[in-house]
């Protein structure tokens, strides 16, 4: 699959886009196709080795924020089915590796999308964690949209 790797801290010129082996999900993760990503400041912030570089190794593959289908869910896990249209921001401040085509990880970490809802808007909604953690509690749903969103969102597909 294809991905964006960096292989050191710096402006986006330290970005390349790479050939990695396909991420494969485990015990209570699913594997997600990612259809947006959100670019966020501490995206940048991270590239350039201003914050979480600590808790990172290089290369690595950034993003956080990000929305997708559920392409196939490992063995235990059954909150998400295949099909399933899903946001959130997996790992952090771990690496997740969303500037990819595919991600995986733990199914608590993602959020299924409000009807309604298109995959850029649901990657681009900041800290989207916050919303996988309170759901419903969220009260994003058709007709409703979340507040400002404060950053940009690229396109992955």
């Amino acid at each position: 699959m294809r991905a964006m790797r960096q292989s050191a801290w710096g402006e986006a010129e330290v970005m390349a886009l790479v050939e990695v082996e396909e991420p494969a999900p485990v015990f209570g993760e699913v594997l997600v196709e990612v259809m947006a990503a959100g670019v966020n400041p501490v995206d940048v912030f991270t590239r350039r080795g201003q914050a979480y570089n600590r808790v990172l190794d290089l290369p690595f593959i950034n993003g956080w924020d990000v929305a997708g289908t559920v392409v196939s869910t490992g063995y235990g896990t059954t909150r998400f089915r295949t099909g399933d249209r899903v946001f959130g921001m997996p790992w952090f401040p771990r690496a997740a590796g969303c500037y990819a085509e595919d991600v995986t990880a733990p199914a608590r970490h993602f959020a299924r999308m409000p009807e309604g809802s298109s995959f850029t808007e649901a990657a681009a909604r900041p800290g989207s964690e916050r919303w996988s953690a309170c759901g419903r509690a969220a009260s994003w749903s058709a007709g409703r949209r979340p507040g400002p969103l404060g950053c940009t969102s690229a396109q992955a597909r």
